[in-house]
């Protein structure tokens, strides 16, 4: 199904290009320079697209899906994770934007595309992390740019968080230019905007990060962070390291043995990361 012509001009007016908005079909292919317009929207068009489909074929989630369902999940728990914080947290306009851009740094680090005078192994395992470590850092400007959280759950930007349901890492030269230009949007709008989560979305599927794979991350590091301050996070006492790993580690092998459409998932979760963590930090 082809992407909707009016998505795009809204796209490319959110941008603000006194170039292109006029005529939304420039944006994509005009012959000349790319600009900030077009490189957002073909962002937002290659990230609703199937792995492997031809150019102008794309993927439009329904909005009753299981993917949908699960961002509107993501919500709840990150409105829930942010109240352990604060209770007003929406009131006190947190700079979400600079958490993301900070992210998106120790990301590049894993990816290791730039350290040319070290080890060129990425490492895509924790390069996820960080992407889902970003992932609560814009559902969280998403909520407060609506206002709240049920505004948020009825409005476009659940279809915008929905990520392919295949994903792999793509060259290291498109990742690092995906990522560069996440950043870009995030110092520039300093909200969790339509081109913003376009190249959120772009960046993660370009790393590798399906749908299914964000959400099981999701949840994992959700409740971990809630863990955290429930372990005296906020006062320094948490010990972050358990026996030379960190706690991030100890949480991937938590959840490959749980099955996270249980109901009960979140508290399997949490009550394995609370016997782990007496058992080897308190002893």
């Amino acid at each position: 199904m082809a992407a909707d012509p009016q998505e795009i001009y809204r796209l490319a007016s959110s941008i603000g290009c006194p170039r292109h908005v006029p005529r939304f079909s420039a944006c994509r292919y005009d012959g000349g320079e790319p600009c900030e317009c077009r490189l957002i929207i073909e962002a937002a068009e290659s990230s609703n697209r199937r792995p492997g489909a031809p150019a102008g074929e794309h993927f439009m989630p329904d909005p009753n899906s299981v993917t949908h369902q699960q961002v509107i999940a993501m919500m709840d728990l990150q409105d829930q994770m942010n109240r352990v914080v604060d209770e007003n947290w929406i009131e006190l306009r947190r700079p979400w934007y600079r958490a993301a851009w900070i992210e998106a740094g120790e990301l590049m680090g894993h990816l290791k595309v730039w350290k040319w005078w070290g080890n060129p192994h990425p490492d895509y395992e924790q390069a996820e992390i960080e992407v889902v470590d970003i992932l609560h850092f814009m559902i969280s400007s998403a909520i407060e740019r609506e206002g709240g959280l049920e505004v948020a759950q009825r409005s476009d930007i659940v279809s915008s968080l929905v990520l392919p349901n295949e994903a792999a890492p793509d060259t290291h030269d498109v990742v690092l230019n995906s990522v560069e230009t996440f950043v870009k949007a995030v110092l520039l709008d300093e909200c969790a905007s339509p081109r913003v989560l376009a190249t959120f979305v772009d960046m993660a599927s370009r790393i590798g990060v399906s749908q299914g794979r964000a959400y099981r991350l999701y949840v994992g590091k959700n409740v971990l962070n809630v863990f955290r301050q429930k372990n005296g996070y906020k006062t320094g006492s948490y010990v972050k390291i358990w026996d030379g790993r960190e706690d991030n580690e100890h949480l991937a092998e938590i959840l490959s043995g749980i099955d996270l459409a249980r109901p009960d998932a979140a508290e399997t979760i949490m009550r394995g990361l609370g016997d782990r963590y007496r058992a080897i930090v308190a002893a």
